[in-house]
């Protein structure tokens, strides 16, 4: 039950909302003072071609050989970008930092177990 005091947030998903895995960001702050974050997605880029042997003597693909053209980079697929401004900035800081602080707990609450269990 809310009381009168309180205030209720409702969360409304676009019909487009799609989570996206992120395994870095480049950024940093603007000329106007805000925080840039670009997330991306780290990967070695699929090659055009691959060329494989065939085992003779069964007919299964055998070990790769080649391929085209050969892998001298890693791609970073941004898959989002935030801008925030300072005060923002600084209130996600606080609120990740809380949730890494949850997730430290639960991790040494689950080692201090196996350690009991041992």
């Amino acid at each position: 039950m809310a009381s009168d005091n309180g205030l209720r947030f409702k969360y409304v998903f676009r019909d487009d909302f799609s989570p996206r895995y992120a395994n870095g960001v480049f950024g940093g702050a603007t000329p106007k003072g805000e925080i840039n974050m670009n997330f991306f997605l780290e990967r070695f880029p699929v090659p055009k071609s691959v060329y494989h042997e065939i085992d003779t003597d069964t007919g299964r693909l055998g070990k790769e050989m080649s391929r085209e053209p050969e892998q001298k980079m890693i791609i970073r697929d941004i898959v989002a970008g935030v801008v925030l401004n300072y005060d923002e900035a600084k209130a996600i800081h606080n609120w990740l930092g809380d949730r890494l602080a949850e997730i430290e707990s639960r991790k040494a609450l689950a080692q201090h177990r196996d350690e009991e269990v041992q």
